[in-house]
């Protein structure tokens, strides 16, 4: 007897986000923090459970709704987005991000510049 857990289930997984409703949702995310959309896919594979993934494009909506209350740079971020509703980041790391670019702010960096470049930092988190 093979339990599900024991299975290889990135053919499942890829059915999952190949989906219409799912490959936007991949495309959305990939288009704010300039990820290739193929690269977030298999980031999701790697990172989320079978739920998640299934509730993809319901938790992206949430968000778009009703997350990161905080303020407008952890809204710019998606501080929530990444952390709570499609949690591939911990908060720690994305945490330390939204202070840097608050402090950033603070010292004189225009909010445009201080979120490209939480955003690139984010990326790059990502990408580790």
């Amino acid at each position: 007897m093979e339990f599900l857990y024991e299975k290889d289930l990135r053919g499942m997984q890829l059915n999952i986000l190949t989906s219409l409703r799912h490959d936007w949702t991949v495309a959305e995310i990939a288009r704010r923090y300039g990820i290739e959309k193929q690269r977030l896919r298999r980031l999701m594979m790697e990172r989320l459970d079978m739920i998640l993934l299934e509730n993809l494009p319901a938790r992206y909506e949430a968000w778009l709704a009703l997350g990161d209350p905080g303020g407008a740079v952890e809204r710019r971020l998606g501080e929530e987005l990444l952390t709570r509703y499609v949690p591939l980041l911990d908060s720690p790391s994305m945490r330390y991000i939204v202070s840097e670019a608050k402090r950033s702010i603070a010292n004189g960096l225009s909010e445009e510049r201080a979120v490209a470049s939480a955003i690139e930092k984010v990326r790059e988190v990502l990408s580790a």
